[in-house]
């Protein structure tokens, strides 16, 4: 039970009897492996299943299962009746054959009847055709943003679900207050180090924040005087020093420009914390990369007052979080706003510095701001194809990996590429694995179709391994491609994961967006 207050409350030695619907005595769940609901490869060995749990300890449950599996644009996979006749206490395992050609997102609907009682339990797995290299690529412009600096996740699995899908950076936090529990001396505890080395053992690189008050210093809001200031900046120099060897990247707090800066926003004072902290680490190591201000939306008046105190010599790129959500990445001017940012960058004398995108996301929340998972992962592909056509951005950090809890109305909690401790995919994931797999170490070329706010389609040239990949898709109503592409055949890739090689007509591709 939730206690009044907060936390949870435990009881010892408590029995509680319950009369249960029968369908309730049969539990059905996915058999995920032990990196998650992900089969690469069509290998008979990765066959996902299903298992079904008697959980009575005293009662056989004969039941009636009825399973639908269906993958993308709604094509049925599986339909299978199965009669169940479980002893008290016993696990059946049941496969899911596939199709030798399915690949993308499953999804799992399992309907048990005992007499007139009936129950569905709805699931999701995944099959993708290869995983991306395990390898670490500090050149990837991929990332997302994890929580384990406040102790979610999961070692290794996230790490090997995240390195998996081609999203080689992770952002997150190690708090002041977690290093600095006795004033005046500094430790990283143990959770840090483990799953700052996990990361790089499964070829993630960290992007690690410096981040918020300390009790000891200003009341335990965030710090503005000179005693709590250089407390910061020895925290800081000591995070530096202590993971040198495993962390490069560093971000100086996070949005200071919303109520993460208590009592309010002051860019006075976070002008003086940026120097302070960029002349730490980088008296910890040299050749680190510091990255400041960190704004909540792309909020140009906060940053312009951090630039006129001379705040572009005190980190190495700037980032903002231009979250738009449920707007489209065309619809909101994506392309314009971050423009904007680097512009405002370079009147102040960082026009050779980089841009980074460190939130940024579209969350699946059930309420009007939400949007489904599907347009998750299309905007989620527009908008880090728009971002890697302009020179000046270096890195996007989605927002964020894993959703935070089981709420399916509360934003914080669907911003994720995969469910809340079940560690299924969404269809956002595969949109993710898509990307990376076609876009990582591409160089962008051009757009093929002309910048025209009437014409809502869009066509991006990359070039990969020597050949050319395009990326296209209309905004809006549909519309209709038409390239020559001077090959007999094309390759094509749907944010979904379904996959055709099409025989082309003069050579050109003729394709429905």
């Amino acid at each position: 039970e939730k206690s009044p207050s907060k936390g949870i409350l435990y009881f010892d030695d408590l029995s509680y009897t319950a009369e249960l619907a029968p369908t309730e005595l049969v539990s059905i769940d996915l058999d995920a492996k032990p990196f998650g609901a992900i089969y690469w490869g069509s290998d008979a060995a990765e066959a996902p299943a299903l298992v079904a749990r008697n959980l009575s300890a005293a009662e056989r449950v004969e039941a009636n299962l009825d399973l639908k599996v269906t993958g993308p644009q709604g094509r049925l996979l599986l339909e299978q009746p199965l009669k169940l006749s479980l002893a008290p206490g016993v696990s059946q395992r049941l496969p899911l054959t596939m199709p030798v050609d399915f690949e993308g997102l499953a999804a799992v609907t399992a309907r048990v009847q005992i007499g007139d009682d009936s129950r569905e339990t709805i699931t999701s797995f995944a099959r993708l055709a290869h995983p991306a290299d395990m390898a670490l690529n500090p050149a990837s412009f991929f990332g997302a943003c994890t929580h384990f600096g406040q102790h979610k996740g999961d070692l290794p699995r996230s790490f090997d679900l995240l390195s998996k899908a081609g999203i080689k950076w992770l952002r997150d936090e190690i708090p002041w207050g977690v290093c600095e529990t006795t004033k005046g001396e500094f430790a990283v505890p143990e959770w840090y180090d483990q799953y700052m080395r996990e990361a790089v053992k499964h070829g993630v690189t960290p992007f690690i924040l410096f981040d918020y008050g300390n009790r000891f210093y200003d009341e335990g809001l965030s710090p503005a005087s000179a005693e709590a200031q250089e407390a910061f900046g020895k925290y800081c120099f000591g995070l530096v020093s202590h993971f040198k060897d495993l962390c490069k990247h560093w971000e100086v707090y996070n949005e200071p420009n919303i109520s993460f800066w208590k009592p309010k926003p002051d860019p006075e004072a976070y002008s003086r914390l940026l120097k302070i902290a960029y002349e730490a680490a980088k008296k910890a190591d040299p050749s680190c990369t510091v990255v400041g201000v960190c704004t909540a939306g792309t909020d140009l008046r906060y940053i312009e007052e951090v630039l006129k105190r001379g705040g572009m010599d005190y980190m190495d790129a700037l980032s903002i979080h231009p979250y738009r959500y449920p707007r489209s990445p065309e619809d909101s001017n994506f392309i314009a706003e971050v423009t904007r940012a680097h512009e405002l960058m370079a009147r102040y004398g960082g026009g050779n510095k980089k841009l980074w995108l460190t939130e940024i996301g579209w969350p699946t929340q059930k309420d009007p701001r939400g949007v489904t998972e599907e347009v998750s992962g299309n905007y989620l592909i527009r908008m880090n194809v728009q971002a890697l056509s302009l020179p000046f951005v270096e890195r996007v950090i989605w927002y964020d990996f894993q959703n935070d809890g089981f709420d399916e109305k509360y934003n914080e909690h669907n911003f994720g590429l995969i469910r809340w401790q079940s560690f299924t995919p969404k269809q956002n994931y595969i949109a993710a694995k898509m990307l990376t797999e076609h876009l990582t170490n591409a160089t962008f070329k051009r757009r093929l179709l002309p910048a025209d706010e009437k014409d809502r389609r869009y066509c991006y040239e990359f070039e990969k391994d020597g050949k050319p990949v395009l990326v296209a898709w209309c905004a809006g109503q549909a519309g209709t491609l038409s390239v020559k592409l001077g090959t007999p055949t094309a390759n094509l890739t749907w944010a979904d994961a379904r996959r055709e090689t099409r025989t082309l007509v003069n050579e050109t591709l003729t394709l429905a967006l």
